[in-house]
């Protein structure tokens, strides 16, 4: 089987679940940032060696945006805002 998305790492294999439920092709570059935080997310929920994101100390995960246009760094505003939006969604 081929997907069009992976994960590795530690906890690569929470991460790989979370994108299988979430992962749709055609993506809006917005959905896609949330998927992979959320992927993200999970994965350090169940792993302690997944870094979790830390709004409050500023400690967010890097992230960068591939499409036909190119290769491009997620500014790190957009990610807190998109965490605060999942963190919204689960009440955390």
């Amino acid at each position: 089987e081929e997907d069009d998305y992976s994960a590795t790492g530690s906890g690569g294999k929470d991460a790989r679940s979370s994108l299988k439920k979430l992962f749709r092709r055609r993506l809006s570059e917005e959905d896609a940032r949330r998927i992979g935080l959320e992927a993200l997310f999970d994965a350090s929920e169940e792993d302690l060696g997944t870094g979790s994101p830390d709004l409050s100390r500023d400690i967010l995960p890097n992230m960068i945006n591939i499409t036909s246009r190119g290769v491009q760094d997620v500014p790190d505003p957009t990610i807190r805002e998109t965490y605060q939006t999942i963190f919204e969604a689960r009440r955390i």
